[in-house]
């Protein structure tokens, strides 16, 4: 009824890994006496997910005692330079630095900075283990620049915080919008009849299924809108509703 690791050690391009330890399977309690340390080049990620780009180094060391039911976490991992980015997605996250501390049942983010848009995004918050994973994690952008949809470009502030458990997560916060343009090449028309468009359902089980959205987003005081026909001035009060994968 155990899992017994003899010593590991795995090593590769700016890679290498060291494990070792045993865990319960069967009995209980579970009992958990597990050892880790290395560094792992990122692009790694990559061979598991085509769409994924990603780079940099992360060094890390983990001690996991206890039981799986109340395990005793110990540790910590490192970003360095690390950058990560999905084809999916207008951004990417780049010169991600900081670190992540484990602390029993908890992992906390310590000064973990990365850039997108060309703007400082700030992270924090915690991950715990209790009867499953549950999170509290806040992100906190300034002047970030979002190219979406193609031919609109805007750039924003945002203070947003994702909470709850693997399966129901919110996603909540503001977003004020400072700056917006469209391209002159933007095909308005077209874009209107593709907005009306019906999209099929998504997953149920896909992950973007499982994040509610609860985020305001306004304007700056004096938001000007230009492109090369006109040139206006408004402002911007909207809320999303709805699901990252179905958003309203």
């Amino acid at each position: 009824g155990v899992l017994h690791l003899d010593p590991l050690h795995i090593t590769g391009q700016d890679t290498n890994l060291r494990a070792q330890g045993t865990i319960g399977v069967f009995n209980d309690p579970r009992d958990l006496n597990m050892h880790a340390s290395g560094s792992v080049n990122l692009q790694l990620a990559q061979s598991f997910n085509p769409d994924l780009i990603s780079s940099g180094r992360v060094d890390f060391t983990l001690s996991a005692e206890g039981t799986m039911q109340k395990p005793d976490l110990g540790g910590q991992v490192q970003f360095t330079n690390v950058a990560v980015s999905l084809e999916d997605l207008p951004n990417g996250l780049s010169r991600i630095n900081g670190t992540l501390v484990f602390d029993q049942d908890r992992l906390e983010v310590k000064d973990l900075t990365a850039m997108t848009g060309g703007g400082q995004l700030r992270l924090g918050g915690f991950i715990t283990f209790q009867q499953g994973l549950y999170g509290d994690l806040t992100a906190t952008g300034k002047d970030i620049r979002i190219r979406y949809p193609q031919g609109v470009s805007s750039m924003a502030d945002a203070k947003l915080r994702l909470q709850g458990s693997q399966n129901n997560l919110q996603l909540s916060g503001n977003v004020e919008l400072t700056r917006f343009a469209i391209s002159p090449d933007l095909d308005l028309a077209s874009f209107a009849a593709s907005s009306g468009t019906v999209a099929p359902p998504p997953d149920p089980d896909a992950p973007s299924n499982h994040v509610r959205l609860d985020v305001h987003i306004t304007s700056a005081p004096e938001l000007d809108f230009q492109n090369s026909f006109a040139k206006l001035a408004g402002n911007v009060d909207l809320r999303i509703r709805g699901t990252v994968a179905v958003p309203s």
